[in-house]
């Protein structure tokens, strides 16, 4: 349920943002305010409160961020404490940044290796996956020594594992077919 509710809230100010052609300053002020609450613990459970009055919370999200947001985004916070889906934020913001990807023709790639690529290996590969999906690439390296050797590349939903764990897994698979 959480996220047809980001993702319903997501593309709706996604629409909006699009229409209007600030998709660059939406998403600007979306980071800011998450990031804000990531900080700010305190404040952002000001801000998901069910004890504290809706019009308590607007009248304080308006004195903080009335000069620093747009009036879509500013308002569209209002309308999250209005409804009650002032918890859904952070939910809101991923759904955004994915439709905003799509619409870039983006692409986030993780991929775990033994150790750091290089610079080189990094731009070989993000030139090979441009090519392969004509999108850009933005890639995120993440060091997992566990995986031996080799990469496992991760690209929207699929998952390519070359890695030396997960040959020794299927090789141990195998024998244990074998011997049973």
């Amino acid at each position: 349920m959480a996220k047809l509710i980001g993702s319903t809230y997501a593309n709706s100010l996604f629409e909006v943002a699009a229409e209007m052609d600030v998709l660059d300053n939406v998403s600007k002020e979306l980071n800011f305010v998450t990031e804000t609450f990531k900080t700010q613990k305190d404040f952002y459970q000001f801000f998901i409160s069910p004890k504290v009055s809706k019009t308590k919370r607007k009248e304080v999200i308006g004195n903080v961020y009335k000069d620093r947001l747009s009036n879509e985004v500013y308002n569209f916070l209002k309308l999250l404490i209005d409804k009650d889906r002032a918890t859904e934020i952070f939910s809101i913001k991923l759904f955004f940044d994915a439709l905003l990807d799509k619409n870039r023709n983006v692409k986030r790639v993780v991929v775990e290796s033994v150790m750091e690529l290089t610079d080189e290996h990094k731009r070989k590969l993000i030139e090979k996956l441009s090519k392969s999906t004509n999108s850009e690439i933005i890639l995120k390296n993440i060091v997992r020594p566990e995986i031996l050797g080799g990469i496992i590349l991760r690209i929207d939903n699929e998952v390519i594992d070359d890695s030396v764990l997960s040959k020794l897994d299927s090789i141990g698979d195998s024998i244990t077919k074998i011997i049973i």
